[in-house]
């Protein structure tokens, strides 16, 4: 969980920063492409973060 949070926040916060003037007229599904990309990391990092919680209370504290 670690690993994925740390490369999809990353990538997230990078695309949002620095790649907004890469693609300055291109747009995907009507929204700017850097906040398209943008947005897909930040939610696969908020879903891989919902997954690994809900496996350790699952799998983890019914055990204790």
């Amino acid at each position: 969980m670690l690993i994925a949070w740390m490369m999809c926040a990353s990538t997230a916060l990078l695309l949002a920063k620095y790649y907004k003037r890469m693609w300055p007229n291109d747009t995907l599904c009507g929204v700017e492409v850097w906040f398209a990309v943008s947005v897909v990391h930040s939610e696969s990092d908020r879903l891989n973060v919902f997954n690994t919680t809900r496996y350790v209370y699952y799998a983890v504290v019914p055990n204790l």
